[in-house]
């Protein structure tokens, strides 16, 4: 049974790493960083300087998954790609650009409302009927 487990455990890790992959290449092949710059600041009268700010401040002046400008693991590290996608699996979603925290408390928070949500209507639906506890 522990051996299943510890399968399953390891097969979820080239999974996730392939959802996260792909998602991001799709993302980035939609939405370019100055793409996302000119929509966070707002489509009219943006320059190129404030859009280069916004980049910087948010972490998108960077290569997407090799900086040949850097050595040694910085050339991984130091990249788009690593910097926001890591902490994802350490259950750190960060801020979102927009400025919204989004932590792993508000996602278990979050989760907690949806099963209770759940169980107090699986309890109407299925255990009462015509006012009368059901017997199952």
């Amino acid at each position: 049974m522990w051996t299943y487990i510890l399968r399953r455990a390891l097969y979820s890790i080239p999974i996730l790493l392939g959802v996260n992959l792909i998602t991001f290449l799709l993302f980035f092949m939609v939405n370019t960083p100055d793409d996302m710059a000119r929509i966070q600041l707002g489509a009219k009268h943006v320059t190129q300087a404030d859009v280069h700010t916004w980049k910087e401040e948010k972490g998108y002046n960077k290569p997407l998954f090799i900086n040949i400008d850097q050595s040694g693991s910085a050339i991984l590290t130091d990249t788009i790609f690593y910097q926001k996608s890591i902490p994802l699996f350490q259950l750190d979603f960060g801020h979102s650009d927009s400025g919204r925290h989004c932590s792993a408390h508000v996602a278990v928070i979050s989760l907690g409302h949806s099963i209770l949500y759940y169980c107090a209507d699986y309890q109407h639906r299925f255990c009462h009927v015509d006012g009368d506890v059901a017997r199952h």
